[in-house]
């Protein structure tokens, strides 16, 4: 542009103009291309999305998770451009259950993940994942009681994880925009296809109030999702409030920090584990309750939470109506 001013001796009208061009041309290339598709163009692709899910009775470009029940509902995972808010209390599992999801991508079915934590170095993140897929105890992990037999096993599983493209991004106060930068040039190099920020409550806020930058990092992070048309998976702590009712399940209104992870969720995922409440109850059982589904149906399904390897399996049964989950009894 300072070329253009100083260069040709243009006209101050012209100038301007190209200016402008280049300008939007710049932009429309750091979004990943111009914003405006005419529908007709829109029409091939849907057609074509359309006839697949025909024959395969789901989405053929939704990222699984690794849980039949969950991709059953879901319409066979998390689709590309939505945003998948995973709310739950402390121990409830949250980064077990992302931690799970990513895995799965990244080791079984080699799907290029990125994981963004604010609160776990990369080495106790590898740590949980190995716990995770050999079913090895966390507690005997940390202490360094591993038996001889699933020691061996740990060293084995280095050659696994040579090539696997999942890729952690851990900073304590994680600031969202170097996450989106990152996500960008994976996306850019090796065809990204998940994202995962854990937790959003605990991203960098500078001078802004906890609402203020909840807000901006959920808005942020669903540009994101858009842009690259990708699954974005966002953790989220829950108001202290519902420790008050005799209904421990979670709701929408328990979401900390912004009404605005509400709005821009297209699903959000409470997870809930009795237990944790009533120690007589299933200590493996966790449900996962569907608040919002902006593709399909709410309810609720369950999952099995083995703690003791921060590992999540399928527990089989049909999910049950919205209605058990979100009843009178909360009030």
């Amino acid at each position: 542009i300072l070329e253009l001013v100083h260069g040709n001796g243009a006209d101050a009208e012209t100038v301007l103009e190209e200016a402008q061009q280049q300008i939007n041309q710049a932009a429309a290339s750091a979004a990943g291309g111009t914003d405006l598709v005419v529908v007709s163009q829109a029409m091939e692709t849907t057609l074509e999305e359309f006839e697949q899910r025909q024959t395969m009775k789901r989405n053929p470009n939704a990222v699984p998770t690794g849980f039949q029940a969950l991709d059953n509902f879901l319409g066979g995972g998390l689709w590309p451009g939505k945003v998948y808010l995973i709310g739950g209390r402390p121990s409830m599992g949250k980064t077990a259950f992302a931690i799970n999801l990513a895995g799965h991508n990244a080791l079984d079915l080699k799907n290029t993940a990125l994981y963004g934590s604010t609160e776990e170095i990369s080495e106790d993140m590898t740590g949980r994942l190995i716990c995770s897929r050999l079913r090895i105890d966390t507690e005997q992990w940390t202490q360094g009681r591993v038996p001889a037999k699933q020691a061996n096993a740990v060293r084995q599983f280095r050659s696994r994880l040579e090539g696997v493209p999942l890729y952690w991004f851990c900073r304590g106060g994680l600031p969202v925009q170097p996450l989106m930068a990152k996500a960008k040039a994976l996306w850019a190099a090796s065809s990204l296809s998940l994202v995962v920020f854990d937790f959003i409550q605990q991203g960098e806020r500078g001078e802004r109030t906890e609402h203020e930058e909840i807000t901006r990092m959920s808005r942020a992070l669903k540009r994101l999702a858009m842009d690259l048309k990708i699954p974005v998976v966002i953790l989220s702590q829950l108001n202290r409030s519902l420790e008050k009712r005799d209904n421990k399940r979670p709701i929408l209104p328990d979401l900390r920090g912004s009404g605005t992870l509400e709005e821009d969720a297209h699903v959000i995922l409470f997870l809930y584990r009795p237990v944790e409440y009533d120690i007589s109850a299933d200590p493996r059982i966790c449900e996962v309750g569907v608040a919002k589904n902006k593709m399909g149906r709410k309810g609720k399904l369950y999952l099995s939470f083995f703690a003791e390897y921060t590992r999540f399996e399928d527990r089989g049964g049909d999910p049950s109506p919205q209605g058990e989950m979100y009843g009178q009894s909360h009030a």
